[in-house]
Order: structure tokens, then C-alpha cells, then sequence
């Protein structure tokens, strides 16, 4: 579909009033009723109805105003748009790109897993598993961080962290 402000002929900034103004304009210059049997005046009809449906339904709008978000250069538009992206991934496979950080990863360990020996419990993140060592003093319902082992980054960023939260309470047969 076109640009919903360029069928409208509005701004971008335009007021709801505009938009309406400018809808009911084209909505009368190419009614089918005043223009009976010409098919492109019913198109225009038809995508004026359309534009007019977007431009006044907020996330609609929302949605076609980052669609059709003006790029300030080059740069920005191969790194930081979706679009782009896709275009240099396509035609230069090797080109440099954009370092993205890992995210951080979310795993709950109940306390009854805390092994005997050690307090070392697996803490299992997606596919991965690793053991961690719980120390003995941990309250329920305590929270832990584990640096740099959450997601790895993309073209050379760090990789993100895993938040350990642990809950309930420990086994009598775990080690005091």
C-alpha cells in the first residue's frame, strides 16, 4: 500500500481534524455515485476509505508512521532498520555490522535441588545446563546474577547475564 499521508495528501504532524477534512474531500470527489463506472476513481475511492481507516486508528497509525519513518542517512538505514538489514545481509554477507549484547536469561532453582555436598545445583538456561554453587546461607526466595553467561552477543558484543532466583525451602538431608 502507499503511504496513507500521500493518498490523503496530509503531513505527517496532521491534526485528526485535518486528516478527517482532507478524507471527506476525496471521499466526495471520488464517490462511486458521481463517478459510475470508472474503476480508478473507485480505487482511489477505495484506498482514501483505507488511509482514512489507518490514519485515525492510533496503533494503526503508530504502526505505518515507523513503516514510513524518514531515514536521515545511509548508515542508519543499513544498521538500524529492519529493511536494511536485510538488504546487507543479502547483497554483502561480509559487511561489518552492528555489535548487539546478549540478553539476559531467567532460570528459578528450587532450593530442594541444592545438592548435599557442596550446594551445587544445575541451573538450566534454554539448552544449556551448568552447576552453580549456592552458598548455605541463602534466604528463600534470595536472587543471584551470573555475569556473561546469558546469551552470547552478536558481532563481537558481550554476552548478557543470567538472573538465578531461588525459591522454596531447603531439604532437611541437605548438608548444614
Amino acid at each position: 500500500m502507499r503511504n496513507p499521508y500521500e493518498i490523503l495528501g496530509v503531513q505527517r504532524d496532521a491534526t485528526l481534524e485535518e486528516i478527517k477534512r482532507a478524507y471527506r474531500s476525496l471521499a466526495l470527489l471520488y464517490h462511486p455515485d458521481r463517478n459510475q463506472g470508472d474503476e480508478r476513481t473507485a480505487d482511489l475511492f477505495r484506498d482514501a476509505i483505507l488511509a482514512y481507516e489507518i490514519l485515525t486508528n492510533p496503533r494503526e497509525k503508530a504502526k505505518i508512521d515507523r513503516e514510513f519513518e524518514p531515514v536521515r542517512s545511509v548508515e542508519e538505514l543499513f544498521l538500524h532498520h529492519e529493511a536494511g538489514r536485510k538488504v546487507m545481509t543479502h547483497y554483502l554477507p561480509h559487511a561489518k555490522r552492528e555489535a548487539v549484547p546478549g540478553f539476559t536469561r531467567f532460570a528459578i532453582v528450587s532450593a530442594s535441588d541444592v545438592s548435599e555436598i557442596g550446594n551445587i545445583v544445575d541451573v538450566k538456561t534454554g539448552e544449556t545446563s551448568f552447576p552453580v554453587s549456592i552458598p548455605p546461607e541463602f534466604e528463600t526466595c534470595s536472587w543471584g546474577v551470573i555475569s556473561g553467561l546469558g546469551a552470547s552477543g552478536k558481532n563481537n558484543a558481550i554476552s548478557g547475564d543470567i538472573l538465578i532466583k531461588i525459591s522454596g525451602k531447603r531439604n532437611k538431608t541437605s548438608k548444614e
